[in-house]
């Protein structure tokens, strides 16, 4: 079944969900990457940044918390995690503002849920970095008058709620503006009272000094309070 079309049902049953993942957390996890990079006798090629950490934590604890933990060994249900991805030095574009300059589809996560629920945080951190490294390839793939029929069997998915899209907003500037009395406390997004497309979050800039502002529509209600417990035990 394609993502997103026509004849899917809506995904109107998602609880708004407005958390904190804890910059204690966030460090243990990007200390635990470094540390098991290092264990295998080289540095790791490139730091863990806030956004993975987050991304990490929140897809595992997603992925737990929406399934049968007697299913997690051998679940090979598709989990997969999807995020915008910035291009521009992909394509060698110079110095400005490049309102498209995204892949818009994003780059995907192609996993399991038994590999992502019984992986480590550190794990599902590689790979999210081994997607990134595949960015100039997916550019290579992208449909064009030279390829036109090109069709990504990743977009196929067995059920919208197996797939988690996560964006960042916190390197975009929307905390900078200031009409008088002050900067914004935090960035908001609206949440229109319609079903979305597929579960997302958003990782928001805020003034707190203690973590990660996250708000999404990405779990049912029924699999809410196993969300925030999965979370609640990593979150100290």
């Amino acid at each position: 079944m394609a993502a997103g079309r026509a004849c899917d049902p809506p995904l109107d049953d998602l609880v708004f969900l407005d958390i904190t993942v804890r910059s204690s957390l966030i460090n243990r996890v990007r200390a635990e990457y470094d540390l098991v990079c290092s264990s295998h006798g080289r540095p790791s090629p490139s730091s863990c940044t806030t956004f993975e950490a987050v991304g990490a934590v929140l897809w595992r604890c997603r992925t737990c918390a929406i399934t049968s933990p007697s299913s997690w060994s051998s679940s090979s249900s598709p989990a997969v995690l999807s995020f915008a991805v910035s291009i521009r030095k992909n394509v060698g574009a110079g110095d400005g503002y490049y309102g498209n300059g995204i892949a818009a589809t994003g780059q995907k996560v192609i996993s399991t849920v038994g590999a992502v629920a019984n992986g480590s945080v550190v794990d599902v951190i590689k790979a999210i970095k081994d997607a990134k490294d595949g960015i100039p390839d997916m550019l290579k793939r992208v449909p064009s008058s030279t390829n036109p029929s090109f069709s990504s069997s990743s977009s196929q998915l067995v059920d919208r709620y197996s797939m988690l899209a996560v964006s960042s907003w916190r390197n975009l500037g929307l905390d900078k503006p200031d009409f008088g009395s002050g900067s914004p406390a935090r960035v908001m997004f609206h949440k229109k009272p319609l079903a979305t497309s597929q579960p997302f979050c958003y990782c928001l800039p805020w003034k707190g000094n203690d973590g990660a502002s996250v708000m999404s529509l990405y779990v049912k209600k029924e699999h809410t309070d196993a969300f925030l417990a999965e979370l609640a035990s990593l979150n100290t």
